[in-house]
């Protein structure tokens, strides 16, 4: 996979920035923290779905653009969220930990060490899918 490393580096940037609105809306609970997050993760995704192997997957993009207000519309799972004891809480964690090991193996993979690796990254997006919350 061959990425201008300006890409690489607006990728990590817009995780970046993604990781903290995402943080806050559970605790601030409101729509403007929702509105902040989603801005941000849409971020993200622009320019992964741009990314070669991406474009020809079948993403439910329309979720992934509207994460966060379906999550604050669905009652009980906005509920299991904010709750530090709940499958909720975990799946919610583990997918903004999940962009920080995403951003992490695009940078891997535009390392020439991991070249004979990148020709078969298509394989490789097994293991690194962006997250969904369902």
């Amino acid at each position: 996979m061959n990425l201008d490393e300006s890409i690489l580096d607006e990728i990590d940037r817009r995780v970046r920035l993604f990781i903290p609105a995402a943080r806050k809306l559970p605790i601030e609970k409101t729509d403007s923290a929702a509105v902040l997050a989603q801005e941000r993760l849409n971020a993200v995704w622009e320019l992964i779905f741009a990314l070669p192997v991406y474009r020809d997957l079948k993403m439910d993009e329309a979720c992934c653009f509207h994460t966060f207000q379906r999550l604050m519309a669905d009652k009980e799972k906005w509920a299991q969220v904010q709750d530090p004891t709940s499958e909720g809480y975990t799946i919610y964690q583990g997918m903004i930990s999940g962009f920080f090991v995403y951003s992490g193996a695009v940078f891997e993979l535009s390392n020439p060490f991991f070249a004979e690796w990148q020709k078969n990254f298509s394989q490789a997006v097994v293991l690194f899918p962006p997250p969904p919350f369902t």
